[in-house]
């Protein structure tokens, strides 16, 4: 299954980046270290090419703003969303 969802992202990627870079701007290209220190993400989630928030949850999903609306659990309602990429990975 997560090789699933790695394909899906790069498939993604290959056909969002393109065309994000085309009509908004350039992404900003980092290299991520996996340790827990989101100082790495600095400068990604200032460009708004790659960094888009969430609206807050509701009991009614169809009038909310909450794109990941229902949330099926306490505390993981996903607020924001980051990505970028370097010359070796995605």
């Amino acid at each position: 299954m997560r090789k699933f969802w790695i394909k899906a992202v790069e498939t993604a990627l290959i056909l969002i980046v393109p065309a994000v870079t085309i009509f908004a701007g350039s992404p900003t290209l980092k290299t991520i270290t996996v340790d827990g220190d989101m100082s790495d993400w600095a400068n990604v989630i200032t460009n708004p090419v790659q960094y888009v928030t969430d609206g807050t949850s509701s009991s009614n999903c169809a009038l909310s703003t909450d794109r990941d609306c229902p949330i099926s659990s306490t505390g993981r309602d996903l607020t924001g969303f980051a990505w970028t990429y370097d010359n070796t990975n995605i």
